[in-house]
């Protein structure tokens, strides 16, 4: 539980350096694509659910996105995003390390940024950020565990700009 606990926590800052390291580099894949370097299997129906030795109990992902903007105090200057769509992905370790499986759940963040994912079976699934095309910020992902208090702490992700 630790584990699930500190990737919750820390989502944020994970999504922002990973949305840093997605920025395109011309062989990752396209100029903001939010999963560019991220290995992406079949979305279909028959994309491999990841290997599970105890049943784990369900879990939903909470939280408001943000465009991260410098300042004194980031939080409070950031703008919140409406329109960011916020998607689930079924996590499947491949032989090249995190693979995004098929899509299980997608919802946009209102216009105060928020967005809650509904309840999903117990694991582990990469979550993608993407902004409104016109938005000066990238997109980003994380991996986080669903469980039965991984909605108790509410993400803040910060994306930052293009």
């Amino acid at each position: 539980m630790f584990v699930a606990r500190h990737v919750l926590r820390f989502a944020a800052i994970v999504v922002v350096a990973i949305a840093a390291a997605c920025s395109s580099d011309g062989t990752s894949g396209p100029a903001g694509d939010p999963l560019a370097g991220l290995t992406i299997a079949e979305r279909g129906d028959t994309a491999p659910a990841p290997p599970v030795s105890t049943p784990r109990s369900p879990g939903y992902f909470v939280g408001t996105v943000y465009g991260y903007e410098p300042g004194p105090d980031t939080l409070a200057s950031a703008v919140r995003l409406e329109g960011a769509r916020v998607t689930a992905y079924i996590r499947v370790d491949g032989s090249e390390g995190v693979t995004a499986g098929r899509q299980v759940a997608s919802v946009f963040t209102n216009a105060q940024g928020y967005f809650q994912l509904p309840t999903l079976p117990g694991g582990e699934y990469v979550v993608a950020f993407v902004p409104a095309a016109a938005s000066p910020y990238q997109g980003g992902w994380t991996v986080a565990e669903a469980w039965q208090q991984s909605g108790d702490s509410p993400w803040w992700i910060m994306l930052p700009r293009k």
